[in-house]
């Protein structure tokens, strides 16, 4: 089957400035597990999204390369300054940068109770999560009506955390989002439930980052929802 292509990056070959290494400082809301390495997401000053990835054909990137320069993997409410290349969007995936070879450099990290507010105007207030109001998009939806995100941050009343019924080391997040139930992977290290507990109900808020994967060729090249990262919103 074709699979789902990059499109044209911006800033044409023959521009010399688009060449030059630029940096960008994000606020990391996702270090999660994916296919051939990890997947890494923040949220720009002005709250867009930027998905640093390599110029490979899945975009992964190394444990080595989410390592910061303090010496230790970059972390949820990290701001970090990732050097990058060029835009690479992809049809699935239209955030991704392209990452220069250069260290990752820690600003600073943040409290979740200072950062309330950008997180809060940041929040996707589409009705449909990511395009649909299902656990994936589709081949045929991806190709007839690219997505304009395949990222958004969502803010979600009591999940309820458990285990994949076919996978058994697989924790999954089963919430409601515009009076639409979902029940989604959890991609990233997480401790909800326990071992021993059968599942976790939440009596919080919380932030979600829900990430688009990438194509499964087993299911038709369809692009499901992940949960990359969760935080707990103080009381």
């Amino acid at each position: 089957m074709t699979a789902i292509v990059k499109v044209k990056s911006v800033g044409a070959k023959n521009n010399k400035k688009s060449k030059k290494n630029k940096k960008r400082e994000m606020l990391c809301l996702a270090n999660s597990r994916k296919p051939g390495g990890r997947c890494v997401a923040g949220l720009l000053p002005d709250g867009s999204w930027i998905r640093p990835v390599t110029a490979t054909e899945g975009g992964s990137l190394t444990s080595a390369m989410c390592t910061l320069d303090k010496g230790r993997p970059v972390r949820a409410l990290d701001v970090v300054r990732v050097g990058v290349t060029q835009p690479e969007p992809r049809l699935h995936q239209p955030e991704n940068w392209v990452i220069t070879g250069k260290r990752w450099k820690l600003v600073e990290t943040r409290h979740l109770d200072d950062i309330q507010d950008f997180l809060d105007e940041a929040l996707t207030d589409e009705p449909e999560l990511l395009g649909t109001k299902t656990n994936r998009v589709t081949r045929a939806q991806i190709q007839e009506h690219p997505p304009s995100a395949s990222l958004a941050l969502i803010k979600v009343n009591h999940p309820v955390f458990g285990w994949s019924p076919n996978k058994s080391s697989q924790r999954r997040a089963r919430f409601e989002y515009h009076g639409v139930e979902y029940d989604l992977p959890i991609t990233f290290e997480f401790d909800l439930p326990q071992q021993g507990e059968q599942r976790h109900r939440s009596n919080s808020a919380w932030y979600f980052t829900i990430s688009l994967g990438e194509p499964w060729e087993e299911q038709g090249g369809a692009c499901y929802k992940l949960v990359a990262c969760a935080l707990e919103a103080p009381a």
